[in-house]
């Protein structure tokens, strides 16, 4: 049962109001105050008391000061709605009121059905609020619930290629309950020959071998308060360890778990070290530095701790280069998106930078990489640039790059000139997307049209063709069809023909009336039938 409070100086009207909300919303709305009063006390008394859901109030029933107790009521009490009556003369008060935050307004001395159709429009967003609230609830008990899902998630993006920023990990790190100090470093643990351990196990206990070893390293870690674990693989555990101060501190800790591992799960597992960081951003290199050397397990022997230092010790390059971004920016490049590219651009020339000395020849290895994957690329999305490539891009002056200056210049300059072409095609391309939507607008307004709907049809998004639509024609989408809509809308109610809402509203397609009564209240500052009865 929806609570209604309703607020006007006048008995007649409120009982109006009561034999209305009798006669139509017997089982769904029930008045629960009534004030007659202009008294702001007594208006708060009422509301603290009777806790309506709806408030139907005179928009000059506290003369200038209700606009304010409008505002106060949405701030403090955001679930409940209002409903603002007042007369043709309160037009500019009425509309103000929308923008202090009430639900919806109708003229005085309301008619039957129109206040029959506003009232259950809001009562229809008051219910829809209240079961949104109700899900947001259950969804937040859930969330509760799988809390230490998420945190294991944390972890895992931490370590993997997602890249933090460093005051978000510290804030995830807090709301986590995850204490670490540096310097840190990240092990991986994997089973030895897991496919033979697991061949004459049942499938459950195939999965209490990995979570007890779980268990061993994350108690071991707990007890020494050393650091954090999760199961990263059906095989794998990835470890966040902090304390040890140098590799030989790193390497001893590890053993005792090693060790622990073996005693209590009658299990040889192999461990590969990253390298000891200062700063949390550097985590998911130490992890893929781990991850890195156990590859060397079948050289080095199972049942072995190798650390990245003793098998690569020169490099420090391969785990820090953001490979990632090679993709991410020829796509970049190919949709046109200078900005983005050049962003992408300097992490990786940052990243080269950060690193030692350059191999002879790595540095224009990795730039002929990343144009010749542009061009790919662009042939594969079928844009025709094999006759003009090595116009934006110079071969030649590719290979005999020397310092990441000279290839950060030599891109910007490529990429620019190669984002305009992009643009100029993707330009040529949106105006026809455009012209289309236009042309079936103007003919099927009367439809249930949807952007969603012709963007598929044209071979791109709703976003896409939305954004083309409002850069182009300076107007939505939306817009361009309710103008269409209510022009043809305002064609009919001028007619001699004697036309309901329902079936003007039908005509130009809005199937719900109530909605069609808004979009037009909005936009001719009065209701379908008041303007036809302004054409007489």
């Amino acid at each position: 049962m929806v609570k209604a409070m309703l607020v006007d100086s006048s008995a007649d009207v409120v009982n109006l109001y009561k034999a209305y909300i009798k006669r139509s919303f017997d089982k769904s709305v029930k008045p629960v105050a009534v004030l007659h009063e202009a008294s702001i006390n007594k208006f708060w008394a009422a509301i603290e008391k009777s806790k309506p859901d709806i408030i139907i109030i005179d928009i000059r029933f506290f003369a200038l000061s209700t606009l304010r107790i409008i505002r106060e009521v949405v701030l403090s009490k955001p679930l409940m709605k209002l409903l603002i009556t007042g007369t043709y003369d309160d037009y500019d008060y009425l509309r103000a009121s929308m923008e202090y935050g009430a639900t919806d307004y109708i003229y005085k001395p309301a008619k039957a059905r129109e206040f029959e159709l506003a009232l259950g429009h809001i009562v229809g967003i008051f219910e829809e609020a209240v079961a949104r609230k109700a899900q947001d609830t259950q969804i937040l008990d859930e969330y509760q619930r799988d809390r230490e899902i998420f945190r294991q998630r944390f972890l895992t993006n931490l370590t993997g290629d997602v890249n933090l920023e460093l005051e978000e990990i510290k804030s995830s790190l807090r709301y986590f309950d995850i204490n670490i100090t540096p310097p840190f470093a990240v092990f991986v643990l994997r089973i030895d020959r897991f496919q033979t351990a697991i061949e004459n196990l049942e499938e459950r206990q195939k999965h209490l071998l990995i979570y007890r070893i779980f268990w061993v390293v994350n108690h071991h870690l707990n007890s020494q308060e050393a650091g954090y674990g999760f199961i990263s693989s059906f095989n794998s555990v990835t470890c966040i360890v902090h304390g040890p101060q140098n590799l030989e501190e790193l390497l001893d800790l590890c053993h005792r778990i090693k060790d622990e591992v073996a005693e209590r799960c009658d299990q040889s597992v192999t461990m590969g070290l990253g390298r000891l960081y200062d700063d949390l951003t550097n985590l998911r290199y130490s992890a893929k530095e781990a991850e890195g050397a156990l590859r060397y397990r079948h050289l080095l022997g199972y049942n072995s701790i190798i650390p990245i230092d003793f098998v690569e010790p020169e490099n420090h390059i391969t785990y820090k280069y953001p490979a990632e971004k090679e993709d991410k920016l020829i796509f970049a490049a190919v949709v046109g998106e200078y900005d983005h590219s050049i962003k992408l651009l300097e992490e990786i020339l940052s990243a080269l930078e950060k690193a030692e000395r350059l191999p002879a020849n790595l540095l224009p290895r990795i730039v002929m990489k990343i144009v010749i994957a542009i061009s790919r690329y662009a042939s594969e999305l079928g844009i025709d640039v094999e006759g003009r490539f090595r116009e934006f891009f110079n071969f030649g002056e590719i290979l005999a790059l020397k310092t990441t200056d000279e290839a950060r210049k030599l891109m910007q300059e490529a990429l620019w000139a190669f984002s305009r072409f992009i643009d100029a095609r993707n330009n040529e391309n949106s105006k026809r997307m455009v012209l289309a939507a236009q042309e079936r607008v103007n003919q099927y307004f009367f439809e249930d049209l949807k952007i969603g709907n012709i963007a598929k049809e044209l071979g791109t998004t709703g976003e896409f063709l939305g954004r083309a639509f409002l850069q182009m024609t300076s107007v939505s989408f939306k817009e361009y069809l309710q103008t269409k809509r209510i022009a043809k809308a305002k064609e009919i109610l001028r007619g001699e023909e004697i036309v309901s809402e329902e079936e003007v509203a039908a005509r130009v397609g809005y199937f719900d009336a109530r909605v069609f009564r808004s979009v037009f209240r909005r936009r001719e500052g009065m209701l379908p039938m008041e303007f036809r009865n302004r054409q007489g």
